[in-house]
């Protein structure tokens, strides 16, 4: 180390400023260029000072153990460049423990390219926080900073933040994170990727406060998270997001721009958040996994615009005796593709969990056809798999109020704005309706109107058939026609027919033709009594 000092009682005192660290690279040691043990009131500041390609085994740049009231500041433009860890942390290694206990990160401080290898990650910061210490982030960037290479677990990009112990404290403000990521494989060997920009973990009454504007630009992870990746678990454990989350640009496997799980009664509210050309195989902006009583809330002005994925092009939720609250969201040109559902949202909720969304707007979003897998496909908008019975369901565990819907898709027509899978169609839709559980702004006959019949769908759990389900076994989720094809009379207009898959009837005709193949030998078909005009 090129500084190796233990600073103990509330006389101790040491100030590093103006200094630059270049390649200060320690074999088997901890902090490459500084290893600091701070306690008992003792204070360290650490200002206007440049780390360039520092490399140790823990915290490349900076390895610090901060105990009872002691204090470490790093501010005032300083930075770290190409620094390595060949474990966790490759600018900065914390640990920080007991009453009064602080690590202050602030002041422009800039991250770029710092790598972390073989073990937990952090690419710029891996910070452990114990027994109600507090560590405070406050306008710092992180550009370029990865945790690759072998090793299985790899968490945080840029950051990896554990929070273990009641009352421990994480307040991250005005933060920024572009172009890191998280990848890594061993054959043979479970991979834990989480986090491309952001890994944060709280357990046991800790919390974690979000201010200002934190965003996330071309971030990606190989699994969870391509920008952030947060676990939250614990009686008491609450994360609260008070500025704005943004993500632009990331991808990873299981929510492109967010995965967040929640367990134990844990809460999560995040006030405002945005995801703009997010991708992943589900949740292409936000995944959510909320376990035993955890809750996860939307609020404020939050939009997912042109994500995609193939399940859940904006949100895929699984929620297993949790609760989901979405809120003054606007989804547009979000996609998923077959053998997916819900182009928008797809949620997954178990029993004895409750949804709600609303004051939300569904804007083009679609449900996108796959030639090599033509399965499922269902929702334009929303696809809600619920295990919820009907006479169960009431506004206190599915509630979607004042929705719009605009241009929403959904393959063959099946569900374009909510798709609904149930034990039992019928039933589900009656309490739907009677609980008024389902409102749309601005139309007021939504539940008598079969014009809206391929809009709100259903499809009975016996009759999924692994997503092959023909359209027949799909039935609108209100005023249920008594035959879905080929009614007599069965009416075709061009001009005045709708393109709806219930069309047919005398007060509803279809806009098509008629196209007809007979595909095996002996099949037949007898056509009675046509009228054809102005055909062509």
């Amino acid at each position: 180390n090129a500084i190796h000092s233990s600073i103990n009682g509330t006389t101790g005192f040491l100030q590093i400023q103006d200094s630059q660290f270049i390649q200060c690279i320690g074999s088997g040691i901890d902090g490459g260029a500084i290893l600091l043990f701070v306690y008992n009131g003792g204070q360290v500041t650490i200002s206007n000072s440049s780390f360039n390609q520092c490399e140790s085994q823990f915290g490349g740049g900076i390895y610090v153990t901060i105990q009872t009231d002691g204090k470490i500041t790093i501010d005032g433009q300083c930075s770290f460049t190409e620094c390595k860890a060949s474990y966790s942390g490759g600018g900065i290694y914390a640990d920080i423990s007991g009453m009064n206990s602080l690590l202050a990160l602030e002041d422009g401080l800039k991250y770029e390219g710092c790598l972390s290898q073989y073990s937990h990650g952090g690419g710029g910061i891996y910070v452990d926080i114990d027994y109600q210490g507090t560590c405070i982030i406050n306008k710092v960037q992180f550009n370029y900073c990865n945790a690759i290479n072998g090793g299985a677990y790899y968490e945080g990009g840029g950051m990896h933040m554990s929070l273990q112990q009641v009352n421990s404290i994480l307040e991250l403000i005005d933060l920024s994170f572009e172009n890191c990521s998280v990848f890594g494989y061993i054959e043979n060997v479970e991979i834990y990727n989480k986090g491309g920009g952001i890994f944060i973990q709280i357990l046991n009454d800790a919390q974690l406060i979000i201010s200002e504007i934190c965003s996330f630009k071309n971030c990606s992870c190989s699994l969870y998270g391509g920008g952030c990746y947060v676990l939250c678990t614990g009686i008491g454990t609450q994360i609260q997001a008070t500025g704005q989350l943004e993500f632009e640009n990331c991808n990873s496997d299981l929510g492109g721009g967010m995965f967040v799980y929640i367990d134990e009664q844990a809460t999560v509210d995040i006030n405002q958040i945005s995801f703009k050309d997010c991708s992943a195989q589900s949740g292409g902006g936000l995944m959510t996994d909320i376990k035993n009583g955890g809750k996860f809330s939307i609020s404020g002005i939050s939009s997912f615009l042109n994500c995609e994925s193939l399940n859940g092009g904006g949100i895929y939720s699984n929620i297993s005796y949790g609760t989901l609250n979405i809120e003054d969201s606007t989804f547009d040109r979000c996609t998923c593709i077959q053998p997916g559902n819900g182009g928008g949202i797809a949620l997954i909720q178990g029993t004895s969990s409750k949804i709600s969304i609303t004051n939300s707007s569904f804007i083009n979003c679609k449900t996108i056809s796959n030639t090599s897998d033509q399965r499922y496909g269902w929702g334009g908008a929303i696809f809600i798999q619920t295990s919820v019975s009907a006479e169960n369901l009431n506004e206190t565990n599915f509630l979607l109020r004042n929705l719009i819907f605009s241009g929403c898709q959904a393959v063959n027509q099946i569900g374009n704005n909510i798709h609904i899978q149930s034990s039992n169609t019928y039933t589900t839709g009656e309490a739907i309706k009677n609980g008024s559980l389902l409102t749309v702004k601005d139309i007021t006959d939504l539940y008598e109107n079969k014009l809206y019949g391929s809009d709100y769908m259903g499809i009975d759990e016996s009759d999924i058939d692994d997503g092959n389900a023909p359209i027949s076994k799909h039935e609108p989720l209100f005023n249920i026609p008594q035959s879905r094809m080929f009614l007599n009379p069965y009416l075709v207009d061009a001009n005045d027919g709708i393109d709806n898959v219930f069309c047919g009837q005398s007060d509803m005709p279809c806009n098509g033709g008629i196209y007809i193949e007979i595909m095996e030998e002996n099949s037949g078909l007898n056509l009675t009594t046509l009228s054809f005009e102005n055909c062509s």
